[in-house]
């Protein structure tokens, strides 16, 4: 552990990599649009900006963003609850700091919470959606800022210069870092606050100051209001490395201080929400787990992360076992630099753990766990770097470990140039519900968790299908609005792709021109997902029209091979524990197994889906190559 300073052309340089890695977090901010949970996040700082708290309803309808449970048997629309909110109306699934940066964002910028419109057209244009966008994102590359600084502050202060510019070569230029740091979600913060937490945790074992267990009860509290698990994680943390503190002045005090800063930032709140009560409620994922499949998952998820802390973690064991067995150069860093590996080392271990045992079942994604772990395994990864350097050259520079980092990050294909972001297709299908007749007391729902992303950007009360009765959608008077996310991409080389369609006409015998094949391939972008849709409705906007033979064809082979494209994407998913168990014949049908898992899913899909019978008197509208349908069904009113 180190007090290097900062050279003044140090620090130009900090402030320049800083600058870099925020900018390529800035860059074409406003796309693309919301995925689902950027939405929830959005929508729960809109209503901050109605009462003051995040609350459980928007637009004068319950929000719904998690996998149903509870029962709702006195409400004659709603079967269940959502298990994201209080029986007070709070929100305490999501950590509040995040939302309220978002709040204030929104309301800097001038964005209101909608109001219930007075007729169906989406009142907000894709000028808006940008904007709307763009402002939600802000906070996130705010948090950016702060996460930079930290992780290179705690590289400094764990470790050496070293250390701390490899670390932050690694958190500002990794592609995954950078998409967390982009996001109007909690992802941002949580990086950030991880890092606050672990500094203090850190200088109080190293110094032992009051202003040290000061910061750390402040820091932790804040974790805990940005994400419960990693909040948890740095508690622990912190009580296992106590032995460490214990020369320090007046101990017993200092901890006391920083309890009581824990507590008054934590435990007024978990009373008035009703937190405590709440999570009770949630099904753990720790019963569905496998060893083989869940537990050692992560390992092979994050290979060559697990490969960096094998050596790592193997080079210090022999310096330790064998000390006589390697020169001073090689062993000194490994040996000096112990109390750091076993520091980081337990975060990750603990993290791992904690994450399994306690996560819900509807949050078991790899990607969450990597919250709660990226800072230290970040500073782990580039102490392995600092370490190992000796193997390559005598001496052990912050170029040479920065250097490490940045072929890290290229052979493991991190670097931002080296992937793409799928950009989300526009709402385009939503112009179709302008030009409907559309009664005042309709309803609209939406594939869920869509109909967050479809509120937020259209000012309309959309609802999630999932929690409502059947027998509500089957014999409500009024009209019925649903809008569904379809499955439409296809590859080149696909029967209907371009590449596929020229190979197919050529076999066939048949004459087209460039332009032809170009516009075919426009008009089948979801014929399958349209064909499926036909099924379901009384009749389809555009109808199905006829197709050429050789097309026909390449249709009913595009069918099949969507068969075999999903069952290879199912297999990702089935690994998971909440899909465990069941099958799915689209990537759009993966919402009855997620939001019915624990309610008997196949008593709830196919055929027996709550608005099934509802969709056989509607319309339904779906464009050529647009990723979205509009069912209308009308009303007997």
């Amino acid at each position: 552990m180190t007090d290097e300073r900062l050279t003044p052309r140090q620090r130009l340089l900090l402030f320049a990599v800083i600058t870099v890695a925020v900018l390529l977090r800035a860059w074409h901010l406003d796309a693309p649009m919301f995925w689902v949970d950027e939405a929830e996040s959005s929508i729960n700082a809109l209503t901050i900006l109605q009462h003051g708290y995040p609350s459980n309803e928007y637009l004068g309808l319950p929000i719904y963003e998690n996998t149903l449970v509870e029962p709702w048997p006195e409400h004659p629309e709603y079967e269940f609850k959502d298990i994201s909110y209080s029986d007070k109306g709070f929100a305490v699934y999501h950590g509040w700091l995040p939302l309220y940066s978002i709040a204030a964002a929104f309301w800097a910028a001038g964005i209101k919470p909608d109001v219930r419109p007075s007729s169906w057209t989406p009142r907000l244009d894709e000028a808006d959606h940008r904007y709307r966008t763009w402002v939600a994102r802000v906070p996130a590359v705010v948090f950016s800022v702060v996460f930079l600084v930290l992780i290179f502050a705690c590289g400094r202060v764990l470790a050496g210069m070293d250390v701390a510019w490899a670390a932050l070569i690694l958190a500002g230029f990794s592609q995954s870092i950078i998409l967390l740091g982009k996001q109007a979600r909690y992802y941002s913060a949580t990086l950030a606050m991880n890092a606050l937490a672990l500094l203090f945790i850190v200088l109080a074992i190293r110094k032992g100051r009051w202003r040290d267990y000061v910061g750390a009860g402040i820091a932790l509290g804040l974790l805990f209001h940005t994400h419960l698990l990693s909040a948890f994680v740095a508690c622990l943390v912190f009580l296992a490395t106590l032995f460490w503190q214990r020369h320090h002045e007046r101990l017993l005090a200092k901890l006391a201080v920083m309890a009581v800063l824990f507590g008054v930032l934590t435990v007024p709140w978990m009373l008035w929400t009703g937190f405590l009560e709440h999570t009770n409620a949630i099904p753990k994922a720790w019963p569905l787990l496998t060893w083989s499949a869940d537990v050692m998952g992560y390992l092979r998820e994050k290979w060559e992360f697990a490969l960096v802390y094998g050596v790592g973690v193997g080079s210090l064991l022999f310096v330790v076992l064998f000390p006589d067995r390697l020169p001073e150069r090689i062993s000194a860093p490994f040996r000096d630099r112990r109390a750091a590996f076993l520091l980081l080392g337990a975060w990750l271990v603990l993290g791992y753990l904690s994450f399994c045992r306690l996560i819900p079942a509807a949050s078991f994604f790899w990607n969450r766990l990597s919250l709660a772990m990226h800072v230290a395994g970040l500073l782990l990864v580039a102490l392995v770097f600092s370490c190992t350097l000796p193997w390559f050259t005598r001496r052990r520079t912050a170029a040479g470990a920065s250097l490490l980092a940045v072929v890290f990050l290229t052979v493991s294909g991190r670097l931002p140039f080296q992937r793409t972001i799928r950009r989300v297709g526009q709402l385009d299908t939503l112009s179709v519900i302008g030009e409907l007749p559309i009664a005042k007391q309709a309803r609209f729902y939406a594939s869920p968790n869509d109909h967050l992303t479809l509120t937020f950007y259209t000012g309309l009360p959309f609802q999630s299908l999932a929690p409502i009765r059947k027998t509500f959608l089957d014999t409500y008077p009024g009209d019925v609005v649903i809008v569904e996310k379809v499955a439409t991409l296809i590859h080149d080389d696909d029967p209907i792709g371009l590449s596929g369609l020229r190979e197919r006409a050529a076999r066939a015998g048949v004459s087209v021109t460039e332009a032809e094949l170009h516009a075919l391939v426009r008009t089948l972008g979801n014929r399958v997902a349209r064909e499926r849709l036909d099924k379901r409705v009384a009749s389809l906007v555009p109808p199905l029209a006829p197709l050429p033979q050789f097309v026909a064809d390449a249709v009913a082979e595009q069918y099949e091979l969507e068969v075999v494209h999903t069952a290879r994407w199912w297999r990702n998913w089935h690994a998971l524990p909440m899909f465990r168990g069941y099958h799915v014949s689209f990537p759009e049908d993966w919402w009855t197994v997620f939001f019915y898992r624990f309610v008997d899913p196949d008593s709830r899909r196919g055929e027996k889906l709550n608005c099934a019978d509802r969709l056989k008197t509607a319309i339904g509208y779906l464009p050529r190559s647009s990723d979205w349908s509009v069912e209308f069904s009308k009303g007997t009113e």
